[in-house]
This record gives structure tokens, C-alpha cells and sequence, in this order.
């Protein structure tokens, strides 16, 4: 009987070792893990914040580019402010259909406006009363100047003068144009822009009644 018991408390002892152990392992085991998820959470923060670092300057070199493409717009923003030159404007000396000589130079300083038209030329004569209206009225008491230059044949004090009832203009007209047209490279029913320093700074291309607004864009950039 004592045998079987102390048999019995020796079973007992180990058992109870072995369970001391197993649970010092367990909690080994418990704080390996512990350590190993806070590295991998720390290392998720750093990750996360070289992500936020290198989205932090991408976003700056994007607000640079940005910036710079702005400054390169107002740059070009300004360079169309003034027209460009398309070259000097030829002299010329005429005679006004009201007597007396107009020469180019009378008007050094000043932005001109020049209608070339042709005496009995009929969009010529329906164009009148919108430039009358539209440009030298708009324009009558500032330093722009408005007028106009027969290129056509028979071009005399009767037919010019002719020309100035039918197209309603009370601007200057100046008669036997036809060489100053071709000078300017131009043509009847169209309108020229000279501006202060003598450069021609727009020539129209199409029917003058047409080119009306042009023309006032080109007078407000000077």
C-alpha cells in the first residue's frame, strides 16, 4: 500500500512538472508572437510613411510643373498683347477728294486705319455705313486715325465724291490709290491697320465688312 502511494505521488510530481513546462512554453511562444506582429506592424508604418513621403513630392513636382506651365502661359499670355509687325508701311502722298495732299507721315504717332476701296465697287459701298459707324465714329476725338483710298480707274473728285454719298462715310477719301494698294500688297474692299511707328500691323484678307472686329482687336493691343 505505502508502495502503490508513492508511486502514485511520484506520477503526481512529473505530471505537475510537465505542466509548469508546457505552460512556460506556451508563453515563450505567446510573447514570440507578440514581438513578431509588432515588427510587422511597425514595418506596415514605415511603408506607409515613405508611401505619404514619395506621394508628398510627387504632389510637389505636380504643384511645381503646374506653376511653371502657368508662368509659361502668362509668358505667352503676354507676348500676344502687341500685334506683330508685318512689315514697314510704304510712303505714299495723295490727293483728298475735299482738295489738298494727305501723306503717311501726317499721321506718325498715331494708329491709322486704311479702306481700300473701289469708286462704284458695290460691297464697298454696302460696307460704308458699318465702317462709318463701327470705326470712325467709335474712334472720332481719340488718336486714331480713318481713311480711305480709291483703286479704281476714273478715280476723280466726282466719282470719289460720288462714292462718299452712296457709302454715308464723312472720313477722308483719297483718290488714284491704285499703285499704294499694290505697295500694300492689298486690294479694294479691304481694310489695312498702321500703327504709331509706321509697321503695318494687320492686313485684311477678305471683304472688309468682314473684318471690322479684327480691326478693333488690333487697335485695342496697340
Amino acid at each position: 500500500m505505502n508502495k502503490d502511494m508513492k508511486h502514485f505521488n511520484q506520477l503526481i510530481a512529473a505530471l505537475f512538472i510537465f505542466i509548469v513546462s508546457l505552460s512556460g512554453c506556451i508563453e515563450e511562444d505567446s510573447e514570440e508572437m507578440m514581438e513578431t506582429e509588432m515588427q510587422d506592424s511597425n514595418n506596415v508604418n514605415d511603408q506607409n510613411d515613405q508611401q505619404g513621403t514619395d506621394t508628398g513630392s510627387e504632389d510637389m513636382t505636380d504643384d511645381d510643373s503646374t506653376n511653371n506651365n502657368d508662368d509659361n502661359n502668362s509668358d505667352e499670355d503676354d507676348n500676344t498683347d502687341n500685334p506683330s509687325s508685318l512689315g514697314a508701311a510704304p510712303e505714299f502722298s495723295l490727293t483728298s477728294v475735299n482738295g489738298g495732299t494727305v501723306s503717311l507721315s501726317d499721321f506718325s504717332g498715331d494708329p491709322l486705319i486704311i479702306f481700300f476701296f473701289g469708286n462704284s465697287c458695290p460691297n464697298c459701298i454696302s460696307a460704308g455705313p458699318d465702317i462709318e459707324s463701327q470705326l470712325n465714329q467709335k474712334y472720332a476725338g481719340s488718336n486714331v486715325a480713318l481713311i480711305g483710298i480709291d483703286t479704281w480707274g476714273g478715280s476723280n473728285t466726282n466719282s470719289v465724291g460720288s462714292f462718299q454719298k452712296s457709302a454715308k462715310v464723312t472720313f477722308d477719301l483719297l483718290l488714284n490709290g491704285s499703285s499704294t494698294a499694290s505697295n500694300f500688297e492689298s486690294r479694294y474692299d479691304r481694310l489695312v491697320v498702321v500703327d504709331g511707328k509706321g509697321d503695318i500691323v494687320f492686313k485684311g484678307s477678305r471683304n472688309a465688312i468682314n473684318d471690322i472686329n479684327n480691326v478693333i482687336s488690333t487697335i485695342n493691343k496697340l
